[in-house]
């Protein structure tokens, strides 16, 4: 990939809200606002809110954790299919992940 197809993605966290009702178990929300943009010029490609959601298993600390983890897991699924529509329909060439996990 050479520089004038580099892109670079921004995220900020929104929100990151728990929220429970009686003795239901917590629900867990998480908010993130997304650009993706050229590296050269600093052009803006797109802007978009990624969000993802979880019930925890129990009203438990350990499960609670888990569901912030499963709900920013799919916070950023929906970062990476927004990016990739965002990609395809600028013609840019898909960027290289920087990290693998």
């Amino acid at each position: 990939m050479d520089r004038e197809t580099a892109l670079n993605v921004v995220v900020s966290c929104l929100r990151e809200t728990l929220e429970q009702f009686g003795g239901t178990v917590p629900e867990v929300h998480v908010v993130l606002d997304c650009t993706v943009g050229r590296r050269t010029g600093r052009e803006v490609i797109s802007s978009f809110v990624a969000e993802g959601s979880a019930t925890a298993a129990a009203n438990r600390l350990g499960d609670v954790v888990g569901a912030f983890e499963e709900a920013a897991n799919h916070a950023m699924a929906d970062i990476a299919s927004h990016t990739e529509q965002a990609v395809h329909a600028q013609k840019v060439e898909a960027p290289v992940p920087s990290i693998t996990r």
